[in-house]
């Protein structure tokens, strides 16, 4: 009776370990294999990342953009107002010069 235990166990490890060797060789394989879907995911994700760091790219020359415009507007209306205070200063008006953000209604220099 023993060796007929012995001969099944013996059978027996033989097939769990050509089960597990099976196995193994299957995950080795599936490793081996190139996942398309995991290549696919991953440049999606570098798609998403480099996408979001455009928007925010996007959004920081916007905002730098519209300063600028606002510094050279205001530049520019600096200039202006500067040319027409110094005409009225040269040509008359009593040197009350009125510009686009301060009037002057009442001018109250003497001639």
């Amino acid at each position: 009776m023993s060796d007929i235990m012995e001969l099944s166990d013996d059978i027996r490890d033989i097939f769990c370990k050509y089960k597990e060797k099976q196995k193994a060789d299957l995950f080795r394989t599936l490793n081996d294999v190139k996942c398309c879907e995991c290549g696919h995911q991953s440049r999606m994700r570098n798609v998403q990342n480099k996408v979001s760091i455009y928007r925010k790219m996007t959004i920081f020359y916007q905002l730098i953009l519209s300063i600028l415009t606002v510094l050279l507007l205001m530049a520019f209306y600096a200039l202006w107002a500067a040319r027409r205070y110094n005409h009225v200063r040269l040509f008359g008006t009593g040197a009350c010069a009125s510009t686009f953000l301060w009037t002057y209604d009442d001018c109250t220099v003497a001639h």
